[in-house]
């Protein structure tokens, strides 16, 4: 497992998602070093991670934990936030449904609790056909533009074809894994009603991945929900609204941190 550490303070786990690796996170955790405890890891089989066997979501979070315990120490004993983008929130999910007891809060970063409609596990088994015929680089090319709003797509282009690129290494057979992973997930709905934890949630206006009307009615079921709307969005929020997403994560991490003090 590869994974980056940067700063100090109460930790917290950055998870990206599907076709990404931990540079996704760059623009926040530029800022947020200076108040926090970053741990920024590459999902097994992307970036500089290896692949596994399993790539499911369950199997992923067991890596994840693995990877907390060498960082934080043994038995689970650490207090953390817990944050997944997409992908990275359903790893997440299935981490706190093992366990929540070492995480203070999760967010979901246009993420869902809720598993695959029919519907879109046939846009997946259509997409593992056209990416096992035409490769990594071919599906982003015609997928990625689609996670950024008009308005930032029409504004940096370059952006958008710099992230085509760089994520076009992972090889197709490791996307075809993930798409597979996320068409089996279960409705992990529950958790965020029974695990007590606040939870974060961060909704791009312009989202076709994660629909905002889902999320809005996600985040009804914890007992404490952080909703953030984003106007210029759509799928990215950590690209498109940069300083919007960093403002919003260290306040998530300010309450968690005050929280658990009055607590404690």
């Amino acid at each position: 497992m590869h994974y980056t550490v940067r700063g100090e303070g109460m930790p917290i786990l950055l998870l990206h998602g599907f076709a990404e690796d931990h540079r996704i996170w760059v623009a926040q955790a530029d800022a947020l070093a200076g108040r926090w405890r970053l741990i920024l890891p590459d999902l097994p089989g992307s970036g500089s991670s290896a692949l596994l066997d399993d790539l499911s979501m369950e199997s992923m979070g067991d890596c994840m934990r693995a990877l907390c315990e060498q960082e934080l120490g043994g038995n689970g004993k650490w207090e953390a936030a817990l944050v997944g983008h997409s992908m990275g929130g359903y790893v997440a999910l299935s981490m706190v449904e093992k366990d929540a007891g070492p995480w203070l809060g999760l967010g979901l970063f246009h993420s869902t609790a809720f598993s695959d409609t029919e519907e879109r596990k046939e846009a997946r088994s259509k997409a593992m056909e056209f990416m096992a015929g035409h490769g990594s680089l071919a599906f982003l090319r015609q997928s990625t533009p689609n996670l950024f709003s008009a308005e930032f797509k029409s504004g940096h282009p370059e952006a958008v074809n710099e992230t085509i690129v760089r994520y076009a290494t992972i090889p197709p057979e490791n996307l075809s894994g993930y798409y597979r992973a996320m068409q089996q997930r279960p409705d992990r709905s529950r958790v965020l009603a029974e695990s007590g934890l606040p939870c974060l949630f961060v909704i791009g206006k312009e989202d076709k991945a994660i629909l905002p009307e889902d999320s809005f009615r996600q985040s009804r079921l914890p007992q404490v929900s952080h909703i953030h709307f984003l106007e210029h969005t759509a799928h990215m929020g950590m690209m498109e609204e940069p300083e919007n997403s960093t403002r919003i994560l260290d306040g998530f991490l300010a309450s968690l941190k005050d929280s658990n003090h009055s607590n404690g």
